[in-house]
């Protein structure tokens, strides 16, 4: 092409480029802030990464424009209250981010940590979830163990009339006998009816029920005790202070069932705990207190013809 033909081309070009060079002036300062705002956004994204939250990354960001800041200016630079500030500060600082320093003033300010030193973070992170590796490896065993290992323990919750009288009913199942203790006047709770019909079927099955009471037992048995209709005998029956052991409510033991019952004002609770262990711990306990108890002096305790369990 002959090189006059080339001229109307450069002019045009120029030309061009006279014309939008104050259009790409304009618009410079809104592509750097948009490219700004990408790149911070790609950093606090990896600042998430490392463990840390976004208002401890832009802070860090913050943090790494200078070498370093006291609080009040962190706080001016930042628009965040001081006391933010600092919570925030002595997160960064906790998680190896940032580190607190003193100045040739004596003024105490905050100094980030160099991404160049934040190596160790990888090392410690690498270490960490070694140890969770390991233990949650020892965990699987051990869960995968336990129910070969461990008896396994239930806890069965009853209200009401009706609840109690499940609880007492269960305790038939007594494989020889129940023991436990007492302060007795179950039988105003269950009814006379069902109190009566727990007696008889009790003394058929020939269970035996040794308890230990204390003053307030005692002072119950003075009213309400009858050999005929109880399905205790007297020498079951055995007396501890309530200064030395205090007893409230009726707790029966027996197999591998701890049944509590409490009545009061009108309202009834009960549950049972079937744990192996811990009934034979509950057992032991009450084989020493026991043998420790006084038996009653039966020739003090009247003999009313009342149907009563206690």
């Amino acid at each position: 092409m002959p090189i006059p033909l080339l001229e109307p081309v450069i002019n045009a070009y120029f030309m061009v480029i006279k014309l939008t060079a104050p259009i790409l002036h304009l618009l410079y300062p809104y592509v750097k802030m948009l490219t700004d705002m990408v790149d911070k956004f790609d950093i606090v994204k990896n600042l998430n990464i490392l463990g840390l939250a976004n208002e401890e990354a832009e802070l860090y960001l913050l943090l790494t424009s200078k070498d370093s800041y006291s609080i009040l200016e962190l706080s001016k630079e930042s628009h965040i209250p001081r006391t933010t500030v600092y919570r925030i500060c002595q997160k960064l600082v906790e998680k190896k981010f940032a580190e607190w320093i003193v100045d040739e003033y004596n003024f105490k300010k905050i100094r980030a940590v160099r991404p160049s030193k934040l190596t160790s973070l990888i090392a410690e992170t690498k270490s960490l979830l070694e140890i969770k590796e390991k233990s949650l490896q020892d965990l699987q065993a051990m869960i995968a163990d336990t129910p070969s290992k461990i008896p396994s323990t239930q806890v069965r919750f009853y209200e009401g009339k009706e609840g109690m009288q499940q609880v007492m009913w269960n305790a038939l199942s007594a494989e020889k006998e129940t023991i436990g203790y007492s302060v007795y006047g179950r039988r105003e709770v269950v009814g006379e009816a069902f109190n009566s019909k727990f007696v008889q079927e009790f003394r058929m099955r020939k269970l035996r029920d040794r308890t230990v009471i204390n003053e307030e037992g005692r002072e119950y048995l003075k009213k309400y005790f009858s050999p005929a209709w109880h399905q205790q005998n007297a020498g079951d029956i055995r007396f501890i202070p309530q200064k030395r052991f205090f007893i409230k409510g009726d707790i029966t033991i027996y197999n591998n069932i701890y049944a509590v019952c409490f009545w009061r004002e009108g309202e009834v609770v009960a549950f049972e705990v079937e744990s192996p262990l811990f009934v034979q711990n509950q057992k032991s306990i009450f084989e020493i207190l026991w043998g420790v108890a006084k038996p009653l002096a039966v020739d003090k305790i009247p003999m009313p013809n009342d149907n009563h369990a206690h």
